[in-house]
């Protein structure tokens, strides 16, 4: 494996649980976003860590790096990986067949006293606008580190230019944000007196920028927590159930949410309301924010 300039210090040198003993459990869990996709890695050599998206093949040569069984996965653990990113592309088709939004807070946001329920309220406005564009099927998991992230696999279908859903992709991002910047509004008692826009970002930058997204039940190569798929709401996460030792005794939980929801979703409906917002229909925007505030429970 071609190993690229170390990137950094991680922050936890050493998890709890050898990677090799953690990922031969979680294995066939991961086969079902690695399989068919490109892969980038992140490998540690006691305390140095570095990247790499190319392995050397015998003859010399460069190969991206791919895994589609248990072994080849676990080989890649043998050799030094700790942390695996997915290509929101398959390798079957030349256009992003993975929706992901970035939900990432700073400090400010997890000391907050209420910092439970203000990150239930974005991931809340997410999913909802998700479904309301037709994506019912999707994933939110802790990113590891400082956030969220909420994915759905999408079927793309031969007609689709990818060069135009693209466009399409980066406008509903953009209508994202001007959806959560209004729905926020309405439950600004919650976060005062922080300034919530300017410590917490939602967008698309792993879809539409770095093409390569954290793998669900993945550890994270800085803190060594696990990438733990959500089984309820955010106000049930605790940081405690990301250790490694804790997500193997219950394993079976998160294994059935990843089952049930990492499911095809027909974008039709997708398509057609962000064509919609295209073409200047700008009253989408009510009707979104009028669906996303209608379906948000929030304790307060």
């Amino acid at each position: 494996m071609k190993k690229k300039t170390s990137i950094t210090y991680p922050l936890i040198k050493y998890p709890e649980i050898e990677p090799l003993n953690y990922y031969k459990h979680v294995a066939q869990y991961l086969l079902k976003f690695l399989s068919n996709r490109k892969l980038t890695v992140i490998w540690q050599r006691n305390d140095k860590v570095g990247l790499a998206k190319v392995i050397k093949t015998k003859t010399g040569s460069r190969k991206p790096i791919t895994v589609n069984n248990e072994i080849e996965l676990l080989k890649l653990i043998k050799n030094g990986v700790i942390d695996l990113m997915f290509s929101v592309k398959s390798d079957e088709k030349n256009v992003v067949d993975v929706y992901v939004v970035d939900i990432k807070a700073d400090k400010s946001v997890w000391i907050h006293e209420k910092n439970w329920l203000i990150l239930d309220l974005v991931v809340q406005i997410v999913n909802n606008y998700l479904t309301y564009l037709g994506i019912d099927s999707k994933l939110t998991y802790f990113d590891g580190m400082n956030g969220f992230k909420v994915i759905a696999l999408m079927k793309i279908t031969e007609d689709i230019n990818p060069r135009e859903f693209r466009i399409i992709l980066s406008k509903s991002i953009e209508l994202l944000d001007e959806i959560f910047t209004r729905c926020i509004k309405k439950y600004k008692e919650i976060y005062e007196p922080l300034d919530l826009k300017n410590h917490l970002v939602i967008g698309g930058n792993t879809m539409l920028k770095v093409g390569a997204c954290r793998t669900p039940l993945s550890m994270h190569w800085s803190t060594k927590l696990i990438a733990i798929p959500l089984v309820n709401s955010v106000k049930d996460f605790s940081i405690m159930h990301t250790r490694p030792r804790y997500v193997l005794d219950k394993l079976f939980m998160y294994a059935s949410v990843i089952e049930s929801m990492w499911r095809e979703n027909d974008i039709s409906t997708f398509v057609k309301i962000i064509q919609q917002y295209l073409s200047n229909n700008f009253t989408i925007i009510y009707e979104v924010k009028r669906y996303v505030l209608s379906n948000i429970s929030l304790e307060k």
